[in-house]
């Protein structure tokens, strides 16, 4: 396997992330409530919520919900390219595939080590490996779908694996640093820390340090990005108590909501194929504990395990699909460091190569994804040419084709309707709305359901675009809107 075979996915990776556009992952209102932010960040160096204002407490002057430095970076990327979704994406695709790229400098690093850190035996590693790491990820659909959304999960990725390979060459206080910021990308980042962790205690044996002194450095380094995180929250700390602790609060609701099955099939839901996947999943695990039985590999398998079970307890505490990627990359390294016979790679890539090509076929042609999306687009905004605040909560979202039509407009997101905020501070907004759009309107709030339901105030109609897909938001896709009666 050579390097120029690296580079042709890599770039075939690019090149189809920007093919995506913005029609392929469907549109999702997060893209909205990150966009949003970064957005105001880029224009008037504040990161207010505006599709939140007066939903919200504190939105309309700042935004605590959620961890800042993808909205930072993303806003500061605005100042190379134009702010409009499409570059959103590619930033965030960009971001992927750096984080492809440590990964595959880190498995570099660990199989150039022939006197391990872990035992110091010689182990025999293939020069494929790290190409086949990077590969597989390369060609994963879920991988793709998710780092060509405008998330931070990429972000976190990146921040998170760059820690892993600090720790393992025994830079501890910056390895602690970049594990801070992953945390500053999202929550999710704190689960890097038990692989790093991990490492430590076992590289402690030939380590000259001690490991209460490896824990300060990581330790210091870590709460760095949160001290400077903590300057923009301390100041607001009642906002931030509202705003955060509303996720967490739908957070331990969607945690007691879910059965142990429902997480299973979250897990697998993200993937296109997601039975294929699920039967690859188990041969890799399985595949891998063999090995590791034999002793071939074993150190390094046993701590790929970790990261990946490290990843997988994240999202059984989180239950989001987006939240799956992060199982991907020790899922990947586990596979390249158990199979010892070239045709497999093959087998498992060409596999992924043919599930990408039906994917492609799939969206391009069968379903007809970029026309279906057009389609959606204008109907939505014939509906909303004679509003002017409108209130969101479709799939896809048409937030970003409405403000580029309409930027007069004033467009508010739905996600309070999923937190518990109190349904008395957000009457006088909700009050002024002209418009509500829902793909499924008993999924409207109580505060919003008892006001469009007065028939004298509001005239409801139904449409509905026939689309037939596997991914989510499948289709048909529905609008009902509730337009306000002008008298």
């Amino acid at each position: 396997m050579r390097l120029w075979l690296l580079a042709f996915v890599s770039f075939s990776f690019l090149l189809f992330s920007y093919y995506l556009g913005i029609a392929v992952p469907f549109i999702w209102p997060d893209e909205v409530l990150f966009f949003n932010p970064a957005q105001d960040w880029y224009l008037n160096k504040t990161m207010r919520t505006s599709v939140l204002s007066g939903l919200i407490p504190g939105m309309d002057t700042h935004t605590l919900w959620n961890s800042p430095l993808y909205m930072l970076l993303l806003g500061s990327s605005f100042h190379i390219w134009e702010d409009n979704l499409f570059n959103s994406r590619m930033f965030s695709s960009l971001i992927g595939f750096l984080s492809v790229f440590v990964t595959y400098i880190f498995m570099q690093k660990q199989l150039s080590n022939t006197t391990s850190n872990f035992d110091k035996k010689y182990i025999s590693f293939s020069k494929n490996i790290p190409i086949l790491v990077a590969i597989v990820i390369l060609t994963d659909i879920l991988f793709i779908k998710v780092s060509h959304t405008s998330r931070m999960e990429t972000l976190c990725i990146l921040m998170g694996i760059i820690a892993l390979y600090l720790c393992y060459n025994n830079k501890y206080f910056i390895s602690g640093l970049f594990l801070g910021l992953s945390f500053v990308s999202h929550p999710f980042g704190a689960f890097y820390g038990i692989p790093v962790a991990y490492l430590i205690f076992r590289m402690n044996f030939q380590s000259k340090i001690s490991i209460l002194k490896i824990l300060i450095l990581v330790a210091v380094g870590g709460i760095i990005p949160l001290i400077c995180w903590s300057f923009y929250l301390v100041p607001n700390w009642d906002d931030f108590l509202i705003q955060y602790g509303a996720q967490l609060s739908r957070k331990k609701d969607l945690f007691q909501t879910f059965t142990q099955l429902d997480k299973v099939k979250i897990f697998f839901s993200g993937y296109y194929f997601p039975i294929p996947k699920l039967i690859s999943f188990i041969a890799i695990i399985c595949y891998a504990i063999y090995i590791e039985r034999k002793g071939r590999n074993r150190e390094l398998i046993q701590f790929h395990f970790v990261w990946l079970i490290s990843m997988v307890i994240g999202f059984y505490f989180s239950t989001e699909s987006w939240y799956v990627v992060h199982a991907a990359f020790p899922l990947a390294c586990l596979f390249a460091l158990s199979v010892s016979e070239k045709v497999y790679p093959l087998l498992i890539i060409g596999g992924q190569i043919l599930l990408l090509i039906w994917f492609t076929w799939s969206f391009s042609i069968k379903e007809n994804a970029f026309a279906s999306n057009d389609i959606f687009m204008k109907k939505v905004e014939e509906i909303a040419s004679d509003s002017d605040n409108i209130y969101l909560q479709l799939i896809p979202d048409p937030y970003f084709h409405l403000k580029e039509k309409y930027p007069e407009k004033k467009l508010f997101e739905f996600i309070p309707g999923e937190l518990p905020i109190a349904g008395d501070f957000m009457k006088p907004t909700i009050n002024k709305m002209d418009l509500f759009l829902f793909y499924d309107d008993s999924l409207a709030n109580s505060t919003i359901r008892s006001i469009i339901q007065d028939s004298t105030q509001f005239e409801k109609t139904y449409i509905e675009i026939p689309y037939s897909s596997y991914v989510p938001a499948k289709g048909p896709w529905k609008i009902f809107a509730y337009k306000r009666i002008r008298k």
